[in-house]
C-alpha cells in the first residue's frame, strides 16, 4: 500500500502532515491547508447545513416531497458546477504545480472519496464540452442530471460520436419520457451502437471481468459479464431468483414473521444457490441449461400464415427480453440449441389475442403481455416482466375476460393499489390503459418504461 502525504503552501509535515483527510472531524474541514471559495459556494453550504436543522417529521407530506424536489434541483446544480470547477483546476494542472499530484487523485485524496468517482466526472465534463453543447446546456440548467449524461459520455467513441452528437434532441427527449434508469441506460446504449459508423457490431466483443474481495466477513462482488455470458447469468440468475421469491411468499404465508427480502438479497441468495448446483452437479448426468427466446414477429396482416424461415433469415437487430442488445455473435451462441416462443404482432404493436375462458393467463399470453408492456404499466414503476401479475382491468367477477386488451401487467405493490376503493382503470383501443385516483387525477399507464407519446398533430 502506498501511502500519499499531502503538504501544502503555508503547512508543515507537523500540521497533521498536510493530509487531506486529517481535519474530517471539523465542521467540513479538510486538512491543511485550507481553502475559501466564494461567497456565494459559502452560502449554498450555510443553506444546507440550516437545511440539514429540519425535523423532517415536522413537515407535511407535500412539503417532504417537495424537499425531495429540490434537493434533487440543488443536487443537479451542484453536479454541473463540480464538473466545471474540475476541469479549470484540471486545465490549470493546479494540483500537480502546487502538490505534485494528478487533480482526480488530490481531490479524492483530499475529500476521501473514490479516486475513480472523479475520473469519470472529468472525462465526462470533456466529452460533454467537446461533442455535446446541448447536453452540456441541458446540465447546466438541471434538465439533465449529471448520471444521465455520464451515460452518453461513456458510450461515446471515434465511431459513433458524430451519430451521438446529431440525436443530442433526441436522446434530451428520451430522457424526458423514461423514468427508469436502467431502461434509459439500454435505450441509449442501443442508440450508440445504432451510431456506430462501422456497423452495428463493435469490431471485438469486450471481455467479461469480474474481481472479488473480502472486508471482515464481507465478500464483495464487483464486475461485468458481456455477451452471451451476461445474457445467460441475467436469465439463470433471475429465474433462480424468482424461485426463491416463490418459495418465500409460501413461507410467509404460514408464518408471518418470515418477511420476503428484496430483490437484492433474492438474487445474492440466488448466486450462492447456482454455485452449490454447479459444485456438486455431475455433468455426465445432468442436461445443459437451455435459453428461452422470445421471437417477436410484426406482421400488417395477423390473418396471414407465416413461415419462421424468412424472420431468421432476415437481417435485424436482436434485443432480450429487458430490452438489451445481444450482438450477433451472442446471438449466434444462444440459438443453438434454445427454447423459441414466437409472440405475434400487428402493425400496431398489439399482441394477437390469446385469450380463452379461464380464470388466470397461460404462458402464451403472459409473453405477449412482458413483451407488450415490458414490466409494471404504472407510472414511474421499473419492476420488470417477473415480478408482475397479470390484472384483470374489467375484473373476473364482473365479467371481464382473460383477453390481452383486458390485462395489464402490474408489480404486486400498485396491482393492490388499483384495487383500493376509489381507483378505477381503463383500456384504451390500442391497448393502452387509463388509471383514475380517488382525486380524479388521470394517470397514463408506461410501456418498457416509458410515458405514452402524444397523439400525432
Amino acid at each position: 500500500m502506498i501511502e500519499h502525504v499531502f503538504v501544502g503552501e503555508g503547512s508543515s509535515s507537523d500540521a497533521g502532515d498536510g493530509d487531506p483527510g486529517a481535519g474530517a472531524g471539523d465542521a467540513g474541514g479538510f486538512g491543511s491547508p485550507g481553502f475559501t471559495g466564494t461567497a456565494l459556494s459559502g452560502e449554498f453550504v450555510a443553506v444546507g447545513r440550516r437545511l440539514v436543522g429540519v425535523d423532517p417529521r415536522a413537515l407535511s407530506d407535500d412539503e417532504r416531497l417537495g424537499v425531495l424536489d429540490d434537493l434533487e434541483r440543488a443536487q443537479r446544480a451542484l453536479d454541473a458546477t463540480r464538473m466545471g470547477v474540475l476541469v479549470a483546476v484540471d486545465s490549470a494542472s493546479t494540483t500537480d504545480t502546487r502538490f505534485g499530484h494528478r487533480t482526480a487523485n488530490w481531490v479524492a485524496a483530499r475529500h476521501g472519496g473514490p479516486v475513480g468517482d472523479v475520473k469519470r466526472a472529468l472525462r465526462d465534463a470533456r466529452t460533454l464540452a467537446l461533442h455535446y453543447p446541448e447536453l452540456d446546456a441541458a446540465v447546466r440548467r438541471g434538465e439533465l442530471s449529471g448520471v444521465r449524461a455520464g451515460v452518453v459520455c461513456r458510450l461515446t467513441s471515434d465511431r459513433n460520436v458524430d451519430g451521438l452528437a446529431a440525436a443530442q434532441d433526441e436522446i434530451l427527449k428520451l430522457s424526458a419520457a423514461t423514468s427508469s434508469f436502467q431502461r434509459y441506460a439500454n435505450d441509449i446504449a442501443a442508440l450508440a451502437d445504432h451510431a456506430d459508423a462501422d456497423g452495428s457490431e463493435p469490431p471485438a466483443p469486450a471481455a467479461s471481468r469480474l474481481s472479488m474481495s473480502r472486508t471482515g466477513d464481507e465478500v464483495h462482488l464487483r464486475g461485468v459479464l458481456t455477451g452471451e455470458l451476461g445474457v445467460e447469468v441475467e436469465q439463470f440468475l433471475g429465474r433462480c431468483a424468482d424461485t426463491l421469491f416463490r418459495q418465500r411468499r409460501v413461507e410467509e404465508t404460514f408464518c408471518p414473521e418470515l418477511a420476503v427480502p428484496g430483490r437484492d438479497q433474492l438474487q445474492a441468495e440466488a448466486l450462492g444457490e447456482l454455485i452449490r448446483r454447479g459444485h456438486t452437479a455431475d455433468t455426465s448426468r445432468t442436461r445443459a441449461p437451455v435459453v428461452g427466446i422470445n421471437l417477436t414477429v410484426t406482421d400488417a396482416d395477423p390473418a396471414t400464415p407465416w413461415d419462421t424461415t424468412t424472420i431468421w433469415g432476415a437481417p435485424r437487430r436482436i434485443f432480450s427480453q429487458r430490452g438489451v442488445h445481444v450482438s450477433r455473435h451472442g446471438v449466434d451462441c444462444l440459438v443453438c440449441d434454445p427454447v423459441v416462443h414466437p409472440v405475434r404482432f400487428n402493425a400496431r404493436g398489439v399482441p394477437v389475442a390469446v385469450g380463452r375462458e379461464r380464470r388466470f393467463a397461460d404462458d402464451d399470453q403472459r409473453r405477449a403481455a412482458a413483451i407488450r408492456d415490458g414490466g409494471c404499466v404504472f407510472p414511474g414503476c421499473d419492476a420488470p416482466p417477473t415480478w408482475t401479475d397479470l390484472h384483470h382491468v374489467i375484473h373476473w367477477h364482473h365479467d371481464g375476460p382473460t383477453e390481452l386488451w383486458n390485462l395489464a401487467s402490474l408489480c404486486r405493490r400498485h396491482h393492490g393499489v388499483v384495487h383500493r376503493d376509489g381507483w378505477s382503470m381503463t383500456t384504451g383501443d390500442d391497448q393502452w390503459f387509463h388509471i383514475t385516483t380517488p382525486t380524479g387525477l388521470q394517470l397514463d399507464s408506461q410501456r418498457h418504461g416509458r410515458q405514452r407519446p402524444p397523439a400525432p398533430a
